[in-house]
């Protein structure tokens, strides 16, 4: 497999530090000595800081004073605040490690100003590394993102599928699915998920491009079987997304998005896939004013509750060989 990891040394473009505790770990993992220190990582940011990539952040909210942000500043205060900025990354690291216990493939050492590699990656660390590679596209080659993305949904739908009762049907609708449900252009397939849903199509087949396969924004689709075909049963749509894009994605999965296609006479539950920890140091969502108002989230920590048991997915549906060349990969000291 060519190379899966590129561009390490540049700092993350996003202002979340969420983000910013995922590059932490990647660090550590593709350390020759896996080992990322708060004085490392301090020097890291200064260095590329005084090169100037700060600068270009993507994603800028003027609304989030807690973001990483060193636009303006004088060397001192820029200097403790990349000092602080660290200290909050290795709280990031304290909480997951808490959280995703044996799964996690990190420890912090005793002082709390080291973080290391686990010497052995069990299946449960490998599905973390897996998360967090889906997390950090910026770092994955352009020939890998496909496999993560692609893979993300499969794997969503699983995770959907063990979080509704037995009875659910669930599907992927994306078109990163395996599934024979939803083939061929974009027309059929809403003419097939309608009927599904015992729905009428509203929109006509002029509004859409003969060549189009694409997914109208729905990727995860489920329904909970009520014995007839007479609608008014629970229907789940559900978006996946793997990059900063995602609260704007969270639209395309709900009523009224769909409301102009089909008919919608069932609850629709919205649900927005994101392999982030989207988790505060504290445990609690980073951001919830960015979920939208009834959306169910699935974020890194609650795929790992959902998924604790399904070895065949961390199996079949994860790109393992991409993940052994992360695992192998060893970034050269700069």
């Amino acid at each position: 497999m060519t190379l899966a990891l590129v561009g390490l040394p540049k700092l993350p473009r996003s202002r979340q530090k969420h983000t910013w505790a995922d590059y932490l770990e990647l660090l550590c993992l593709t350390d020759p000595d896996g080992i990322t220190s708060k004085a490392d990582l301090v020097d890291r940011i200064r260095e590329r800081v005084d090169l100037g990539e700060s600068e270009d952040s993507d994603e800028v909210d003027e609304d989030d004073r807690d973001s990483v942000n060193f636009k303006g500043l004088g060397t001192r205060q820029r200097n403790d605040q990349q000092r602080e900025l660290v200290d909050n990354l290795f709280r990031h690291a304290q909480f997951r490690a808490g959280s995703f216990q044996e799964g996690y493939p990190f420890e912090l050492t005793p002082s709390g100003t080291k973080l290391t590699r686990r010497p052995v990656m069990t299946r449960r660390r490998r599905f973390y590394i897996y998360m967090l590679l889906a997390s950090s596209l910026r770092y994955v080659s352009q020939d890998s993102r496909h496999l993560l993305t692609s893979s993300f949904e499969r794997v969503s739908r699983r995770a959907l599928a063990r979080y509704l009762p037995p009875s659910a049907r669930v599907y992927n609708f994306g078109t990163a699915h395996t599934s024979s449900r939803y083939r061929g252009r974009l027309w059929e397939k809403i003419g097939r998920l309608a009927d599904d849903l015992t729905e009428k199509v509203i929109a006509d087949e002029d509004e859409f491009d003969p060549t189009d396969t694409g997914d109208n924004g729905l990727d995860v689709v489920a329904w909970i079987p009520a014995g007839d075909r007479l609608g008014r049963r629970l229907v789940v749509f559900g978006q996946c997304a793997c990059t900063e894009q995602w609260r704007a994605k969270q639209a395309t999965a709900t009523q009224d998005h769909w409301a102009s296609v089909m008919s919608i006479r069932s609850p629709l539950a919205p649900v927005i896939f994101v392999p982030f920890c989207f988790r505060s140091p504290a445990g609690d969502w980073y951001r919830q004013r960015w979920i939208s108002r009834g959306n169910i989230m699935i974020d890194r920590l609650r795929f790992f509750h959902l998924m604790k048991d399904d070895a065949q997915a961390l199996r079949k549906d994860v790109p393992n060989d991409l993940i052994d060349a992360v695992v192998s990969h060893r970034e050269p000291l700069v």
